[in-house]
C-alpha cells in the first residue's frame, strides 16, 4: 500500500465483484449441466458454490433487472416501485423455495436422512441455475410476443399470434419448464439417495400439493408466479396452467 494514496478500495471492490461473479456463473453452469454432481459435491463440502441466500440473491437481481429491460423494450408502463419490483421478482424463487419444502416433505416420509435445510438450499440452488433460465426465457417470450403481435401482454390461448409461432412460444416456456423440474429431481436424487423413480415422484407430488395450495389462493384472488405453475381447482376446469 502506498502511504501517500491510501488504500486502493476501489480495485479490491473490482476485484471481489469479478471473483463473485465468476463463481456465480460456475453455480449457474454447474446446477444446469450437472445438477447431480453439484448437489453431491455440495452435501460433502467439496463446492465453492456462494452462500444460497447470497447467490439467489443475485439470482433475482437479474431477474429483475431483465423484467425491467423486458418491459421498456416493450413500452409496459409500470408505476410499481423499486420495492414492487424486487417483490414482484422474488416470486418464482418463492416458488421453488416451496417445490423444495414440500419434495423435502414426501422424501422424508419415505425415510430420508438429510435436514430440511439442505433440501431447502438445493432449491435455491437449481431455482438460481435452470430456474434463472426459465424467467429469463418468459421475458424472451414477451419480445417475441411483442414482435409477432404488439401487445403487451399474452391473450389466453396466445389466440392473437400466428399458429406457427405457438410452438415457439410454448416451447421456450415449458421447454425451460421442464429442464427446471428433472434439475431438481436429478438433484434431489443425489442429496437424498434412492432411484430416480422416488424423486419424480417426489416432483409431482410437490407439484399437485402446490397446485392445491394456489388453487386456495387463486379463489379468493387472481395474481402470477413469473413462472409456469400449475393451479388446482375444486371445480372446473378442475387444473389450470398458470404464469
Amino acid at each position: 500500500m502506498d502511504g501517500d494514496k491510501g488504500p486502493d478500495w476501489l480495485h479490491e471492490a473490482a476485484v471481489t465483484i469479478r471473483d463473485e461473479a465468476v463463481r456465480f456463473m460456475v453455480t449457474v453452469l454447474q446446477c444446469t449441466r450437472h445438477p447431480r454432481r453439484f448437489a453431491a459435491a455440495w452435501f460433502a463440502g467439496d463446492s465453492r458454490a456462494p452462500n444460497p441466500i447470497g447467490y439467489v440473491s443475485t439470482a433475482l437481481a437479474v431477474t429483475a433487472a431483465a423484467t425491467a429491460v423486458t418491459g421498456a423494450l416493450v413500452g409496459r408502463n409500470s408505476d410499481d416501485g423499486l420495492w414492487s419490483s424486487l417483490a414482484t421478482a422474488t416470486l418464482p424463487y418463492a416458488y421453488y423455495a416451496l417445490l423444495g419444502v414440500l419434495c423435502h416433505a414426501v422424501l422424508w416420509l419415505s425415510g430420508t436422512a438429510r435436514p430440511l435445510r439442505a433440501s431447502l438450499a438445493i432449491a435455491l440452488y437449481i431455482g438460481g441455475g435452470p430456474g434463472l433460465l426459465l424467467t429469463l426465457a418468459l421475458d424472451l417470450d414477451l419480445l417475441l410476443h411483442h414482435a409477432l403481435t404488439g401487445h403487451v401482454r399474452f391473450e389466453p390461448g396466445l389466440a392473437d399470434t400466428p399458429r406457427w409461432a405457438h410452438s415457439i412460444l410454448m416451447g421456450l416456456a415449458l421447454g425451460t419448464s421442464a429442464l427446471f423440474m428433472m434439475a431438481l429431481a436429478s438433484a434431489f436424487r443425489a442429496l437424498h439417495g434412492g432411484s430416480r423413480f422416488r424423486a419424480i415422484a417426489a416432483i409431482v407430488i410437490a407439484l399437485v400439493v402446490s397446485g392445491l395450495l394456489l388453487g386456495a389462493l387463486h379463489a379468493a384472488f387472481e395474481f402470477g408466479l413469473g413462472v409456469p405453475h400449475y393451479v388446482i381447482y375444486t371445480g372446473p376446469p378442475w387444473v389450470d396452467l398458470w404464469f
